[in-house]
């Protein structure tokens, strides 16, 4: 399963990345979204997810309510 995490860098964000690396053989993080995209990972992580142009199975979301609707449009 591939998956993209949005609010990558935030607690809860960076969280859900260590136990999928941890513990979940088969689940990949293939990109993360935020809008600090300074962390150093394994995959790209961009400010807006409109700007991932890769496959994803599931979006987490941690992220803040006001980008909800731009992330749905996106997963639609």
């Amino acid at each position: 399963m591939k998956v993209i995490v949005n609010g990558s860098n935030g607690r809860m964000g960076r969280e859900v990345i260590r136990m999928i690396n941890e513990s979940y053989a088969g689940v990949e993080v293939v990109a993360g979204v935020d809008i600090n995209n300074s962390a150093a990972e394994k995959f790209p992580i961009y400010e807006n997810i409109e700007d991932f142009a890769g496959v994803a199975d599931c979006i987490i979301d941690f992220s803040h309510h006001s980008v909800t609707k731009r992330l749905m449009d996106f997963a639609v």
